[in-house]
């Protein structure tokens, strides 16, 4: 009985499917992390003051419209975007803090439009890479973890009336 599958993949584009795409892909993460942060700071109308690619000794940097760019060496040190002071709305908050686990699945949506279906595989792998980007965000101990359970919870209990 024959079996059908998807599409072939060659032992080749496997290998470097799984082995060598997630490392390009976390640091690509990383970016549309902090750019997720920075949609929404906007939104919020929170001033943002600089973003930071990487960590070290900067290859480049540049100011435009007041925010201020690095591009660093180091790039498995992560990325940063520097904001202004937060608002006191705890919903603005909260989307400013989600705002990095959307940026992380908008990348992973954006791959699967943009490639053609013949990428499955590669698809397959930015969107378990993504995925696994923004679910590590939502743990509590991560720092976007620990504001996000701080506001949810927050809310949950100023509607049941418990004190904080």
């Amino acid at each position: 009985m024959p079996v059908i599958m998807m599409g072939s993949v060659s032992d080749g584009r496997a290998v470097a499917a799984f082995l060598v795409l997630p490392i390009p892909t976390v640091v690509a993460n990383l970016i549309a992390h902090e750019l997720g942060h920075g949609f929404f700071a906007i939104l919020a109308r929170v001033q943002i003051k600089g973003f930071r690619i990487g960590g070290g000794t900067p290859i480049a940097q540049w100011c435009w419209r007041n925010v201020h760019f690095k591009l660093c060496w180091a790039l498995w040190k992560g990325a940063h975007i520097d904001l202004g002071e937060l608002p006191n709305s705890r919903w603005k908050q909260l989307m400013v803090y989600a705002g990095g686990v959307l940026g992380n699945l908008a990348f992973s949506i954006a791959v699967w439009l943009a490639l053609p279906r013949s990428a499955w595989l590669e698809c397959l792998v930015v969107t378990a890479v993504s995925v696994a980007c923004a679910l590590q965000n939502l743990i509590p101990g991560a720092p976007d973890g620990n504001a996000i359970w701080r506001l949810v919870w927050r809310g949950v209990a100023s509607s049941k009336g418990i004190e904080q």
